[in-house]
């Protein structure tokens, strides 16, 4: 009784894990839309997004995500698999490659009776690495300032993208009124481990 009820619930009731449940159902769907051999599929993550590991059968690594339905539409998630598929062209940058579909597409729209509006799904070549977390050093602030200016100055040259405008990362960064203001700068040497040559960028942006 309990798993008919969890069948028939509405999506917007379901908890976390119900609404996983619901998506891999949705993700194996998306996947036959590549010519990749799946052996396994994993959830990793539901937050904006939901992503799965996918491990392919031949011994590769992908990962597939499903985009939240008042995200970006099929038209900018294309154009940011089309913007990350030239990185891994034309940089050395290690990026996400974005996998084509059989029908050469980068990105496949899937509707699922379970889930009440279609999805978004991309897949990418898996990446390794790890999160440094509160172990961020100044060499790793270096290297996350260098490839941040390289972002920039490929995709200042990236042409036709539908992908709109972002001049702030996150929710609170919209709120302040300085964003490098006596109290960040402060922490951003800290969090350098003291080197002052943090204040001095600082003061020449």
């Amino acid at each position: 009784m309990a798993d008919f009820q969890a069948n028939t619930r509405p999506f917007a009731e379901l908890d976390r894990a119900g609404r996983t449940r619901r998506l891999r159902r949705l993700a194996e769907a998306a996947l036959t839309a590549y010519a990749v051999p799946v052996a396994r599929l994993t959830p990793l993550a539901h937050g904006l997004n939901t992503s799965f590991r996918v491990d392919g059968a031949d011994g590769r690594r992908y990962v597939l995500r499903v985009q939240r339905p008042d995200g970006p539409g099929v038209a900018q998630v294309r154009a940011e698999m089309a913007w990350l598929a030239a990185l891994g062209r034309e940089t050395d940058l290690v990026v996400p490659r974005p996998v084509p579909t059989r029908a050469r597409e980068l990105a496949t729209v899937v509707a699922d009776p379970a889930v009440p509006e279609p999805r978004t799904c991309v897949l990418c070549h898996w990446v390794d690495g790890r999160f440094a977390d509160e172990r961020l050093g100044t060499p790793q602030l270096y290297a996350v300032g260098a490839a941040t200016a390289r972002l920039h100055l490929h995709g200042s040259r990236m042409n036709g993208l539908d992908r709109g405008r972002v001049d702030d990362l996150t929710e609170f960064g919209r709120t302040q009124v300085d964003g490098f203001s006596a109290a960040v700068v402060e922490r951003a040497v800290a969090a350098a481990g003291g080197d002052e040559t943090v204040r001095e960028a600082v003061a020449r942006v």
